[in-house]
């Protein structure tokens, strides 16, 4: 018995689902439309509303440091001219910010980001979808059995291994939104609208520039496995990609230019960059910073994703041809900070690649489940279908185990005489339904946790912001709050005794809704990737925070630097000057303060 059969597949090579390449210039983006059937957008919609109330949402936490300053145009308000973090957000070169800069204004930016979170689901899903159209996801039921398993995986949720980059978050940011577009451009490319494909490379640009670099690789090897195939035109490849090259100009040229009149472009850092990487968040840059369990985990995640398109066969070229384009740039970022210490270089997070990684595991580790879910098989092949289901759909750290299941070999003789000769029919049923039992017992323990957390962490966030609100209302427009300095490698030991959720909702709300002044968070150095400028004074501010172990320092620290207010964790009982609390912290005068 061969190794398709113990999977339930047919045997041999399966035929190839037809995608003619053979384009004209100009037909792509017409085909792109024709190829978006509407069973196909509403699972996209009705799988983004499920996977985000799975995941959860919250706002403020994370990289919404940088983002929720940019919507309440705090740059443009007076007491903000002299800080160096918000001035520097005028050149936070993502197109998506720039579109919304002060748009708080007029949208609140909770429905907003929420519905933008649900938008960069959407299209992460749609993409997931119209590829494993490809793979021989065909049928509705295929559809929704597909898009189910799609909610429910470990793997896309969190962050990639060895890299760090987004997946399905509980937050927004907009490089969820690359991609997505990056699924869809993949998509667009393995079936030939050329022109589209290129065209939505653009767009990526516009949302997140260095993830558009990243595809040029990809995008060549897949035209190249086109031509070398005869299923590609030269002629015609020539023409598409000049009309689409034209058309991605327009969203990169607002971003460009945006970069372009930053002050600190093309200018020396000034200091060490690669030093300042590893000190601030060297996750996505430096290779010799990856702990080595991420490693054996991400080359896990690649033997899944090789093994189960492979087992696609001719199905899954193009996508082999892409994930190897990806393996290429992520294996370029493991030695580029050895040849140069160039910030533009290392800028481009090369090692954040490996989140495709997940997203063509995904795919090709679903789409292999959903055709063995989706035929009749033989006992034992339904048996190793649930193992497979296990594995890939309850905990993460199994799904690292799901490639001994793919691997090119016969299913051992023990297995078959078990299902064969040893189990009844009925009791092999019985026990799949208790496995499954067990593996939605897991799921809904799992979401359940997760739902908790985020409940701590919007409550957190909640507080922030009644703080800043307070700040508004009874501080002066240009007085300077000190905050607690969460996430410094020199607190590593303080912070185990913060709760998790205090650290991670930030304080981001708190100066988008008190419009006014904080001194410094750590999580501010990432301004030094586009204000190289900005480093110094962000240094030195941590460095010099960090060390104040106890409130009489900080508030000498806030007096001697004209800082009007500190505020200070307060889980017990309250310091007698206290201005205003919350559940978690305070608000108090600086030593000097009246």
């Amino acid at each position: 018995m061969t190794l398709d059969a113990s999977l339930g597949l047919p045997a041999g090579r399966p035929s190839p689902v037809p995608w003619s390449m053979r384009v004209r210039a100009g037909h792509g983006l017409r085909r792109a439309a024709q190829g978006l059937c509407s069973d196909t957008l509403v699972l996209s919609a009705a799988g983004a509303l499920v996977s985000v109330a799975l995941t959860g949402f919250v706002l403020g936490a994370s990289n919404n440091l940088f983002h929720l300053p940019i919507v309440a145009g705090l740059a443009d308000e007076p007491q903000f001219g002299a800080d160096a973090f918000v001035q520097s957000l005028r050149f936070f070169a993502s197109g998506i910010w720039l579109l919304l800069r002060g748009s708080a204004a007029q949208v609140d930016p909770y429905w907003l980001f929420l519905a933008l979170h649900v938008l960069s689901r959407f299209l992460t899903i749609l993409g997931l979808l119209l590829c494993a159209g490809q793979l021989g996801i065909r049928g509705r039921n295929q559809k929704i059995l597909f898009t189910a398993l799609v909610c429910l995986a470990p793997m896309l949720r969190g962050v990639s291994y060895a890299g760090a980059g987004g997946l399905f978050l509980n937050v927004f940011t907009h490089s969820e939104i690359a991609n997505g577009l990056s699924l869809l451009m993949i998509w667009c490319l393995v079936t030939g609208r050329i022109t589209a494909g290129l065209a939505l490379n653009g767009l990526v640009f516009f949302v997140n520039a260095f993830v558009a670099v990243w595809n040029a690789v990809p995008i060549a090897l897949i035209c190249g496995y086109g031509l070398a195939t005869g299923r590609l035109d030269r002629a015609g490849l020539v023409r598409s990609a000049a009309l689409g090259l034209a058309l991605a100009a327009v969203p990169v040229l607002p971003v460009v230019l945006n970069v372009l009149a930053n002050p600190s472009f093309g200018r020396p850092a000034g200091f060490d960059y690669p030093t300042f990487l590893r000190d601030f968040y060297p996750h996505h840059f430096l290779i010799g910073e990856v702990p080595a369990g991420q490693l054996v985990s991400v080359a896990a995640l690649l033997l899944l994703a090789n093994l189960s398109l492979w087992r696609l066969r001719s199905r899954s070229a193009p996508f082999l041809a892409a994930l190897w384009g990806y393996m290429a740039v992520y294996a370029l970022g493991m030695v580029v900070p050895l040849l140069t210490s160039s910030p533009a270089v290392l800028n481009l997070h090369l090692l954040r690649v490996s989140t495709v990684f997940h997203l063509l595991a995904a795919l090709g580790s679903l789409a292999l489940l959903t055709r063995m879910l989706h035929r009749r098989m033989p006992l034992h092949a339904r048996a190793t279908a649930l193992l497979l289901f296990c594995l890939l759909c309850t905990l993460r750290p199994l799904t690292l185990l799901a490639p001994l299941l793919l691997l090119p070999r016969r299913p051992p003789r023990l297995w078959l005489d078990l299902f064969r000769r040893r189990v009844p029919a009925r009791a092999a049923g019985a026990a799949g339904l208790a496995a499954l039992a067990c593996a939605a017992a897991l799921i809904g323990g799992l979401t359940l946790k997760g739902w908790a957390h985020n409940r701590r962490v919007a409550q957190v966030a909640a507080e922030w912001e009644a703080l800043g609100r307070w700040a508004r209302s009874g501080t002066a427009p240009d007085a300077i709050f000190l905050v607690p300095v969460i996430g410094a490698p020199d607190l590593a030991e303080v912070l185990r005794d913060v709760p998790r959720e205090i650290q991670e909702a930030g304080t981001s709300r708190f100066e988008y809704a008190s419009h006014r002044r904080v001194w410094v968070d750590f999580g501010r150095g990432a301004a030094v990737m586009w204000h190289p400028g900005y480093h110094a004074e962000w240094r030195s501010r941590t460095r010099a925070v960090a060390a104040l172990r106890t409130l009489p320092e900080r508030r000498a620290y806030a007096t001697a630097n004209g800082i009007a207010y500190v505020v200070e964790r307060c889980a017990g009982e309250s310091p007698p000057d206290i201005l205003f609390r919350t559940r978690s912290f305070c608000i108090l005068p600086g030593a000097g303060s009246g």
